[in-house]
């Protein structure tokens, strides 16, 4: 607990890091959708050796505009976009040290949240990812940041669902 409060501590550290002369690139729509094309072209054609249907390919694209779209109209403040325990230095003194910034830039307020409680390498159960995302949304009011609507609570969960089915696709 100490290390994911600490963690979420610098996140809105992070967060807060002011870019009146856009020095910090924006997260583009563009960008976005050029990222989600990996799935498609390396993991899918490259890696399965799966052409998707016409219909596999229209439910990722709702998908991906679904997710863009999202995205696009969260509160945009600096990113991470790698921020999971990998990058995360938990000194003995309990401050978090980040790495790895190469890829920073302006994009969507929860991007960075998701990636530390959604992390590849640990497993978080799901009561456990509620309460640390209630305690992000407590701690960013109380720094005046600007709190986005819980996805979950509004639509994160169709989101998902949408993802789900997507990445459902068969390639057998």
């Amino acid at each position: 607990d100490p290390a994911l409060e600490a963690a979420l501590s610098t996140l809105l550290r992070i967060q807060r890091i002011p870019d009146p002369d856009g020095i910090v690139p924006p997260y583009t729509r563009q960008r976005m959708r050029d990222e989600l094309e990996l799935f498609r072209v390396w993991l899918v054609e490259g890696l399965v050796g799966h052409a998707l249907t016409a219909a596999e390919g229209g439910m990722v694209e709702r998908t991906w505009v679904s997710l863009i779209d999202n995205a696009d109209g969260q509160h945009k403040v600096c990113v991470h976009r790698d921020y999971h325990c990998r990058n995360l230095l938990w000194g003995p003194d309990h401050v978090t040290r980040v790495v790895d910034f190469q890829d920073a830039l302006r994009g969507p307020a929860l991007y960075d949240l998701a990636s530390l409680l959604r992390d590849c390498y640990v497993r978080f159960d799901e009561a456990e990812v509620a309460r640390w995302r209630e305690r992000y949304r407590t701690l960013a009011a109380e720094a005046g940041l600007f709190v986005e609507p819980d996805p979950v609570a509004n639509h994160g969960a169709e989101l998902g669902g949408e993802l789900d089915d997507a990445l459902a696709i068969d390639v057998a």
